[in-house]
């Protein structure tokens, strides 16, 4: 069984698969990863089928990892499934992206305002982690590693749900985020305007430094927001045209 409820491997993704047999968990686990790989660089572009007898002659495995491993995807949202026509990576609408922007956005927010309930010392804890996590940011723009750059991206906001202790909240985001990842990577190889990113943490950072949460939360919806016009924009090339009306029902 896939137990859905381990949603942190140290990078906020879900990786836990079946729990009887060492084994294979460990080479699922690792094919999970492989593809999920794949699947942020484009070679398993958005809306296409994952064969399962194609991938174990890629990765040169067995069906039960690949079926694991497909699975663990379909749960972490980067992954669909239907009957008779199998796995294919996750396609997108301009209303599920919409969707999804609007909604993280909704609860990123939230997440900032609860801070509101910290004390002193937990937010400068969180603050100092923000600032680190904003320089590793730099750094990695700086050397040109843009997959490190949109995962430190997504490690600034979990500090932040993770510091406002709501359990749900930090589940819900996780998934809506590696749910996202797909069109951030797609974004940052096609107009780079995710390498601003960092810019707008700094201003988040900011205004948490100075207790103006409100300040604080605006800024980072705004923040989410800001990347779907341009989403909507690339959409239309980043996925087949036979996919973008198939994934309205997933």
């Amino acid at each position: 069984m896939i137990d859905v409820l381990n949603l942190n491997d140290g990078q906020g993704i879900l990786l836990t698969i079946s729990n009887d047999n060492p084994a294979r968990q460990t080479k699922a686990s690792r094919l999970m990863l492989q593809i999920r790989k794949g699947i942020m660089d484009g070679r398993h572009p958005l809306g296409s089928p994952l064969r399962e007898e194609a991938l174990e002659q890629t990765y040169g495995t067995s069906r039960g990892p690949v079926r694991e491993a497909l699975r663990v995807l379909e749960l972490r949202g980067l992954v669909t499934h239907r009957e008779r026509r199998g796995f294919r990576v996750r396609g997108y609408t301009r209303k599920s992206v919409g969707d999804l922007y609007r909604l993280r956005s909704v609860l990123e927010r939230m997440s900032v305002e609860a801070l509101a309930g910290l004390e002193d010392g937990l937010l400068d804890a969180l603050i100092q982690s923000l600032e680190a996590s904003n320089r590793q940011m730099q750094t990695h723009l700086a050397e040109g590693r843009t997959g490190l750059y949109l995962q430190e991206n997504v490690v600034f906001h979990q500090h932040i749900v993770r510091a406002c202790r709501n359990e749900m909240l930090e589940r819900s985001l996780m998934v809506l985020n590696e749910t996202a990842e797909p069109l951030r990577h797609a974004l940052l190889r096609k107009k780079g305007s995710m390498a601003t990113a960092h810019l707008e943490h700094q201003k988040i950072t900011g205004h948490i430094a100075s207790r103006n949460f409100h300040a604080a939360a605006a800024v980072t919806e705004s923040h989410v927001l800001e990347n779907l016009p341009r989403v909507l924009e690339v959409l239309e090339d980043l996925i087949p045209r036979s996919s973008v009306t198939e994934e309205s029902d997933d």
